[in-house]
């Protein structure tokens, strides 16, 4: 069975990492005018032409799999913090406010992920696609 290359304590196969990746991809698709738009090994997860986060895949050679997205500034500190197994300040965008999550930890709360990319979305979508995604999930 093939690994990911991790400098953690933990390793996921391939087949984990491509089913995580599809499930993200999944969520953001379902987000009205969002796309995840492939880059090397990457995507750029955008709405409007705007991005609102980063599916990484060993990023820079660092072995790992997480989601870089926009978030409010402090909730990076806040979530690192309560959390630094699973959360991480991203290096070139940190000071802007982003909070990064790791994906290949062995168990991911795919609530929370979900939590995350939305919060981003909303920060970058119209008013429009926010009202659009409001009466879609209105039930």
């Amino acid at each position: 069975m093939k690994k990911s290359r991790t400098r953690g304590s933990t390793n996921i196969t391939q087949k984990v990492a491509a089913e995580r990746k599809a499930r993200l991809v999944a969520f953001v698709k379902s987000l009205p005018g969002a796309d995840a738009i492939a880059s090397d090994d990457h995507l750029s997860l955008e709405v409007g032409k705007k991005r609102f986060g980063w599916y990484l895949f060993d990023h820079h050679g660092d072995g790992r799999l997480a989601i870089n997205c926009k978030a409010p500034l402090g909730v990076a500190q806040r979530l690192v913090k309560s959390a630094p197994e699973r959360f991480h300040i991203p290096k070139f965008l940190g000071h802007l406010g982003w909070v990064g999550m790791w994906l290949d930890t062995p168990q991911i709360d795919w609530t929370e992920v979900d939590a995350i990319l939305l919060g981003a979305y909303r920060m970058t979508a119209s008013r429009k696609l926010i009202a659009e995604f409001e009466v879609k999930n209105r039930s």
